[in-house]
């Protein structure tokens, strides 16, 4: 997401867990955190460095209607014993209600347009999720969410590109600086469903034909871009090879970006896709990055940004993995950015406010939040709209 390094892509017409630590330093890093929480709860600003650029915010819309037991608009589940057990019942989003299935709908239409527009006075930029499954989905945990079947010549249904295509061109009438689109992959079209002991797992048959699909896609929401607003594209979301699991899961994991990097390259050689790594720890982000890095470089590429996902509530460890992430950004020449953080994490927004107002983060570019609090057992527990205004205060001042 090296926006300052790149244009992005604007126009259809353009070419292809707590831990303590000891010492004055981690002290003088917890006195500006608690500053931050401070600035947070009273909503106040954050001062920021002179050399800092400008940070988007912006948060992922995937469905209209959020079922978790006690979720309320713009705020949190219920957090008594009776709410946490009847959240473990009940699914939290269902695929009735999904934006990109569903945009043709003139009701869902004016729903998304509003929940758009409404988050615009505190957004700038709109994250959106297309999972793609393949035939059997009986190993696959969450809702069962897909695009199709798989083959060479395998179509996305015109229904569903234009539903993409009509997002993305009213947010970028609604002059949202960045949307984009993130690829999951389900049942045998996941590489991180091991093939050993189960059925429906990963397939590497599939590969051409999930790599069509992307391409149907990425088409579609480039048409619906427009001067200002630049798409970019997840293509394998929290992928990057190295950060954990099975020796068989690592193998298929690094089949699977591998081709989809370097399919990107060969189509659009731009640098507008990047792969989002877990950031839950220092040792998955280190080996996440350093494993995209290696892959984006062999594919003569550079990717939009370093992308980490950081669910973690101790400000110590979020500095760690921002630290490693920034000199990541600063050896390669990329941005950094947070694509995915709970709604009240924050230990990431105060973090990332402490580092930047001491001159740290000169790279970071963009923090998108997710529709969940942290605590939450829901996959999504916040109902979009509401106003995300504090967050920028804290981190952009």
């Amino acid at each position: 997401m090296a926006e300052a390094l790149s244009g992005g892509f604007e126009g259809s017409d353009s070419a292809p867990k707590m831990r303590q630590r000891n010492g004055g330093a981690a002290a003088l890093a917890r006195a500006a955190v608690i500053a931050g929480f401070a600035i947070l709860t009273s909503g106040g600003a954050a001062p920021s460095s002179a050399q800092a650029r400008h940070v988007s915010i912006g948060y992922t819309y995937t469905h209209t209607r959020v079922n978790c037991p006690g979720a309320q608009p713009g705020g949190s589940e219920d957090s008594s014993d009776a709410g946490r057990q009847g959240r473990r019942k009940v699914p939290s989003v269902d695929a009735a209600d999904s934006i990109v299935f569903h945009y043709d709908q003139p009701s869902v239409r004016a729903q998304v347009d509003a929940t758009l527009k409404a988050m615009r006075a505190s957004a700038d930029a709109l994250r959106l999720l297309v999972w793609i499954g393949g035939s059997d989905l009986s190993a696959t945990s969450g809702p069962r969410v897909h695009l199709g079947l798989f083959s060479n010549e395998a179509n996305v249904p015109p229904v569903l590109l234009n539903n993409i295509s009509g997002i993305t061109k009213k947010a970028a009438s609604l002059g949202y600086s960045k949307v984009y689109i993130v690829f999951g992959n389900q049942g045998s079209t996941s590489p991180k469903c091991p093939k050993s002991g189960q059925t429906g797992c990963f397939n590497g048959s599939h590969l051409a034909g999930d790599w069509n699909l992307r391409k149907q896609v990425i088409d579609a929401a480039r048409l619906g871009s427009s001067a200002g607003t630049s798409v970019y594209f997840d293509l394998a979301g929290e992928s990057c090879p190295g950060g954990g699991g099975s020796p068989e899961v690592q193998a298929d994991m690094q089949q699977f970006v591998t081709y989809m990097v370097k399919e990107y390259a060969k189509v659009y050689g731009d640098d507008h896709s990047f792969v989002s790594c877990h950031g839950h720890s220092l040792k998955r982000a280190k080996n996440g990055l350093d494993s995209i890095v290696a892959l984006y470089r062999s594919a003569g590429i550079r990717p939009h940004t370093l992308d980490l996902h950081i669910y973690v509530s101790d400000e110590q460890v979020v500095k760690d993995v921002l630290t490693y992430g920034e000199s990541v950004a600063q050896s390669t020449g990329w941005g950094l950015s947070v694509l995915e953080t709970a709604y009240d994490d924050q230990a990431v927004f105060s973090t990332i406010a402490a580092l930047r107002q001491h001159n740290g983060l000169p790279l970071f570019e963009t923090l998108i939040i997710w529709p969940k609090t942290l605590d939450s057992s829901c996959g999504f527990s916040i109902q979009w709209p509401t106003d995300l205004s504090k967050v920028d205060r804290v981190v952009n001042g």
